[in-house]
This record gives structure tokens, sequence and C-alpha cells, in this order.
């Protein structure tokens, strides 16, 4: 009886120091920080010279999902269901960013981005 309680013991505490806890995103979480990037750059900003992309990089970088979902090669690497997971992530991210802050911007100081002709 005291062995089967020290190996129960055991058996749970080594299964316990292998679960690793992994936080959950918030999509407003990330969301904000963008806002809050965008709105640093406008400050002084003078017309067209913020670059949104910047923003971007920075926060999204930082975002498990939004790195699955905006790379280009992610069909190999991931399970559809964390390609759907990401997606949906995205999602609620851009609805939350144009809410929070698009309505904020200031257009005239974003950098125009020139588009390629084909």
């Amino acid at each position: 009886m005291k062995y089967n309680l020290l190996f129960s013991f055991v058996i749970l505490t080594s299964q316990s120091c292998k679960t690793k806890l992994v936080e959950k995103e918030d999509a407003f979480n990330v969301a904000k920080a963008y806002c809050n990037c965008v709105e640093e750059q406008l400050v002084n900003a003078k017309d067209s010279s913020v670059n949104l992309n910047d923003c971007e990089d920075q926060t999204f970088a930082n975002s498990r999902l939004v790195t699955i979902y905006s790379d280009f090669n992610n069909r190999e690497r991931y399970s559809s269901k964390t390609l759907d997971s990401a997606s949906k992530f995205a999602l609620q991210v851009r609805n939350i960013t144009d809410t929070l802050c698009y309505n904020k911007i200031d257009f005239k100081k974003i950098k125009k981005i020139l588009h390629i002709k084909m």
C-alpha cells in the first residue's frame, strides 16, 4: 500500500512537470498594442511620414496565431485546426483594430505605398 501511494505520487509529479503552460493569446491585447504603436508614431508625424507596416511588423510578429495566418506556406506546416484558429484570431484582431483605432487615424500622415504596375 505504501509503495502504491509513493508510485502514484511519482507518476503524477512527473506528468505535471511535463505539462507546458501555454498562454492563450488575446485578440484585444494584440490589437491594442498595434493601435498604441500607430498612435505613438502619429503624435509628431508630418504628412505622409508614418508607415503602418512598421507597426504591423513590430506588433504582429509577437503573435503566434497572426504569424501562422500570415505565413504563405502554412498549409504544409500546420494542421487545419490550427489554420482555422489562426484565421479566426486574425479576423478578430482586424475587427478590433478597425473599431479601436482606424477611426482615430489622420490618414494625411500615413505614408502612401506605391503599387507596382503590371
